[in-house]
C-alpha cells in the first residue's frame, strides 16, 4: 500500500510545519505504515534547552530519529518534501541522509536528528551543538536525554567544556579586532543544552555610567532563567585581561551547572610584569573543603603551595621570577586524594623586565 502510494505521488509539496503537526499527513498526503519493530523510543528530548515531547521520536540502530514536522515546528522551518525522489529540505536546505534513511515513522516523516541539526545550525560556521545525557553523565536522568541547541547565525564555538559552566559560543564577527565586546552575548551549552547567556562587563564601565542593550537569542527559543551568577574577574581572564565582571544568566540550578561533567580543574594564566594570575574554575563537584567537596591544589615548580583553590570559580597569584616555570593545578577530595584526570600542568614564562 505504501509502496503504491509513494510511486503515484509525483508532485513537490511545500508546507509549514505547524499545518501538519499531530497529523498523521506528511507534505500534502496521508501516509499509513507500520511502526518499525526494531525502534526504541525511551528517551527524551531537549530543544534550545526546554524539554519537548516528541511523540515520535525513536531510535533505530543507535541513530535517533525526530519527527521533522514537530522539529520544523519548533524552530518556525519551512517544510518541502520531495516524496517520490526522497528529498526533504528545511527553509530550502537539504537534509542529509547520510545519517540514516528519511522514512515514515507511525504515519510521520521522521529524520536523523543529526541530519535535522545541521540543516538547520551550519552556515558558515557551526552554529548548533547535540549530545546525549546518559544516567552515567547526569544522575537525574532515569533514560537518555537527546538535546539539541540551535544559536542565531554567525555564532560558533570558542571553548570546549569549562567545569562548572559550559561550553562557550560567541560571534567572532561581532568583536572590534577579533577581540571580545563587553557586552556579548555569550552562549553556553553543557552536552548539546542551551543551559546560558552571558555578558561581560569591564569595571571601568560601571563606573565611567556606561550603558548597552545586549542581543540575547535574537528570536530563537529559550528557556527561563533559573538564576544568575555574577563574578569578579579582578585580573580578568583568556579573552578579557582587565579587571571585569562576568555576568551568567543561567537556565539550570546552581548545583546543575557545578556538577555537570566528571570532577575537572582548569586554569587560564596571565602574567602582569612578574605577577602570574591564574583564572581557574572547578566542576563536577561543588567546591570546598568539607566532605564531599573537591579543592585544588597548586604546585609551581615542584614545590606544593599553601594555597588551596576553595572557590567554583576563582583566581590565584603569586610573583615569579623571570623565566620558565611549572605550575600545576589538581583537583582533590576532603582527604587529599586526587580525582582522577583531574589535573592540568601548565608551562608560563614570566618576562625579565629589569632592562626596561
Amino acid at each position: 500500500m505504501l509502496e503504491k502510494l509513494r510511486k503515484s505521488k509525483k508532485k513537490v509539496f511545500t508546507v509549514l510545519a505547524s499545518t501538519v503537526l499531530g497529523f498523521s499527513l506528511v507534505a500534502g498526503v496521508t501516509v499509513f505504515a507500520e511502526s518499525n519493530k526494531n525502534a526504541d523510543a525511551t528517551f527524551s528530548v531537549t530543544f534550545n534547552g526546554i524539554a519537548v515531547n516528541d511523540s515520535n521520536a525513536h531510535k533505530e540502530n543507535d541513530t535517533y530519529y525526530l519527527s521533522v514536522p514537530f522539529f520544523a515546528d519548533f524552530y518556525n522551518a519551512s517544510i518541502n518534501w520531495d516524496q517520490a525522489k526522497k528529498i526533504l529540505t528545511l527553509n530550502g536546505k537539504k537534509v542529509t541522509d547520510k545519517y540514516g534513511s528519511i522514512h515514515i515513522y507511525k504515519g510521520v516523516l521522521t529524520a536523523p536528528a543529526k541530519a535535522l541539526q545541521e540543516t538547520l545550525g551550519i552556515d558558515e560556521v557551526v552554529h548548533s551543538a547535540m549530545g546525549v545525557d546518559t544516567p552515567s553523565t547526569n544522575k537525574k536522568n532515569k533514560n537518555e536525554t537527546l538535546n539539541i541547541t540551535i544559536l542565531p547565525n554567525g555564532v560558533e564555538q570558542l571553548t570546549p567544556m569549562v567545569p562548572g559552566m559550559g561550553e562557550h559560543w560567541f560571534n567572532l564577527n561581532a568583536a572590534p579586532d577579533g577581540g571580545m565586546p563587553p557586552n556579548g552575548p555569550i552562549f553556553g551549552t553543557i552536552n548539546g543544552k542551551l543551559v546560558f547567556i552571558e555578558a561581560m562587563i569591564e569595571q571601568s564601565a560601571f563606573v565611567d555610567g556606561k550603558s548597552w542593550l545586549i542581543q540575547g537569542m535574537q528570536g530563537l527559543p529559550a528557556p527561563p532563567i533559573d538564576h544568575t551568577d555574577i563574578q569578579f574577574e579582578r585580573h580578568g581572564h583568556a579573552g578579557m585581561e582587565m579587571p571585569h565582571f562576568d555576568i551568567h544568566m543561567y537556565f539550570i540550578s546552581h548545583d546543575d551547572h557545578n556538577l555537570a561533567g566528571p570532577p575537572a580543574i582548569m586554569g587560564e594564566p596571565m602574567i602582569h610584569g612578574g605577577m602570574v594570575n591564574i583564572a581557574y574554575f572547578i566542576g563536577g563537584v561543588i567546591a570546598g573543603t568539607n566532605e564531599g567537596e573537591g579543592h585544588g591544589v597548586i604546585t609551581v615548580d615542584g614545590v606544593k603551595q599553601d594555597d588551596l583553590l576553595t572557590d567554583q570559580i576563582g583566581s590565584w597569584s603569586k610573583e615569579l621570577k623571570p623565566g620558565n616555570h611549572t605550575i600545576i593545578l589538581e583537583l582533590v577530595d576532603i582527604a587529599g586524594k586526587p580525582y582522577p584526570g583531574a589535573v592540568q600542568e601548565m608551562t608560563v614564562t614570566v618576562p625579565d623586565t629589569s632592562h626596561h
